[in-house]
């Protein structure tokens, strides 16, 4: 793909590092507001930084100390924060040691670079910004360091208006590379039996920062890697570049190659995909029209916002209740729910809880209830079922987060905070720190069978009951 860029310099942007340089690269797109430079153009800088480099040496500042953020938050006029897990921000330290701070005129001159067109001419983001309300350019940044060596990072930059029109806020969350496997994001692999058909529904599900994303990017890839398939995605942003390797890929990005979310989905079946990838589901049109695609023979993979997988089972529910078509289609084609949450742990590092949920019996017969009058307390008894591990593969999230806790990588307050049922709060509260059993810690005991070590042997003797769908 051809990128547009623009560079300049910026000396002294780590402390010891003398001459650093910045370069902003952004696919080239048909949008005109996301136009950038054809060719490189450059300036210098000397001295210290002023408003048109300010926040860019901010940001390559922080990138480049290899924290474990998922987020940076900007706002005119106040200290700079980083955003390590739910609930968990911190003031951002610059090279000084001093808190970082930005304004109007450092944002609007990255934003300037960010939209910069051939030569010294900027697009018309502000305008675009006042019509539409939010801005979401993905850029990449490049550090040229000592010895001409050059660090990268994508960044998804997230741009708003607040302080009643006056000021800027500006999220800006690091984009990593493509995961390698589900495995190294600490997903169980008993995961793979849900998207190893050829054809159904496959739902992520969590909290906003819960790294859906970077799941769904982890399952695109080692299809990508395994099968010989034809991969549509539609994404808001494109947050993960996937190159082609035994499957075709198309990557299209709401409001640059299709104008919605249900419009894409709409037109998707005219690139013939075996797998469709549809980063969310926003609303009662975009889910249909999934179902419709995954009811149709393709394999559908896609995230919506709920925080347990019985709550995305209800959420799911309510869009075909008033279709029995529809509901018919849903229990055909849904294949499970994986729900995910991260916690941060004591060394301030994220670790992934989550909760996998296949379509086993019990749910069929749970789904099937909820659509009629029988259906009251369906739910909730398939609630009960799955906690108690009597759902077949099933795993309950807080079975994962107390390995965790006992364990020692995360404390049982913040495991517990990720918990929806009181229960089950209560539970990781009250064993708190207790010593882990034989064979059943985190990153501990047994190994080999469908499970990695990280997942306890209970867990991993239900799920390997799981049958191929």
């Amino acid at each position: 793909m051809q990128r547009r860029s623009l560079h300049f310099d910026l000396p002294g942007l780590r402390r010891g590092v003398a001459g650093q340089s910045l370069q902003l690269h952004q696919p080239d797109r048909t949008d005109h507001v996301r136009q950038c430079p054809s060719k490189l153009t450059s300036f210098c800088m000397h001295g210290t930084h002023d408003k048109d480099t300010q926040l860019a040496g901010q940001l390559i500042h922080l990138l480049q100390q290899g924290g474990e953020f998922s987020d940076v938050h900007v706002e005119t006029g106040r200290p700079i924060r980083v955003r390590r897990g739910r609930f968990m921000w911190e003031t951002a330290i610059g090279p000084d040691g001093g808190e970082m701070v930005s304004s109007n005129a450092s944002i609007r001159a990255f934003m300037n670079m960010v939209y910069a067109r051939e030569g010294s001419k900027i697009a018309p983001w502000e305008d675009e910004l006042h019509r539409v309300g939010s801005l979401n350019p993905a850029t990449l940044l490049n550090s040229v360091g000592a010895g001409e060596r050059v660090s990268s990072y994508r960044v998804r930059c997230s741009l708003q208006k607040q302080g009643m029109g006056e000021d800027f806020g500006l999220v800006v969350r690091s984009l990593k590379d493509v995961p390698e496997s589900i495995e190294k994001l600490g997903l169980p692999v008993q995961l793979r039996r849900l998207y190893a058909p050829t054809n159904g529904l496959l739902v992520v599900t969590g909290p906003t920062g819960s790294g859906k994303s970077t799941t769904l990017a982890a399952i695109i890839n080692e299809i990508n890697e395994s099968q010989c398939a034809n991969i549509v995605t539609i994404e808001d942003p494109v947050e993960y570049v996937h190159e082609r390797k035994k499957s075709a890929i198309n990557q299209r990005e709401v409001g640059v190659d299709t104008p919605s979310y249900a419009d894409g989905v709409k037109d998707l079946l005219r690139f013939v995909p075996d797998v469709t990838l549809i980063g969310e589901i926003r609303d009662p049109e975009t889910f249909l029209a999934a179902l419709r695609i995954g009811e149709s023979g393709h394999l559908v993979i896609t995230s919506m916002h709920a925080p347990t997988t019985t709550a995305a089972l209800k959420k799911m529910a309510a869009y075909v209740q008033n279709s029995p078509a529809d509901a018919q289609a849903l229990a055909g084609c849904l294949v499970g729910v994986l729900a995910q949450a991260l916690v941060v742990g004591r060394e301030k590092t994220s670790h992934l809880a989550y909760e996998l949920l296949p379509m086993a019996p019990e749910v069929h017969a749970a789904m099937a209830a909820i659509m009629t009058d029988s259906g009251k307390g369906a739910m909730d008894n398939l609630e009960q079922s799955l906690r108690n591990g009597n759902v077949q593969g099933a795993i309950p999230m807080v079975e994962i987060v107390q390995q965790l806790v006992q364990q020692g990588k995360i404390e049982a307050v913040r495991g517990a905070a990720v918990l929806a049922a009181v229960q089950d709060r209560e539970a990781v509260l009250s064993k708190g720190r207790a010593p882990a059993p034989e064979g059943r810690g985190v990153n501990g005991g047994g190994s080999g069978g469908l499970f990695p070590a990280s997942v306890g042997t209970t867990a991993r003797a239900r799920a390997a009951a799981m049958p191929l769908r």
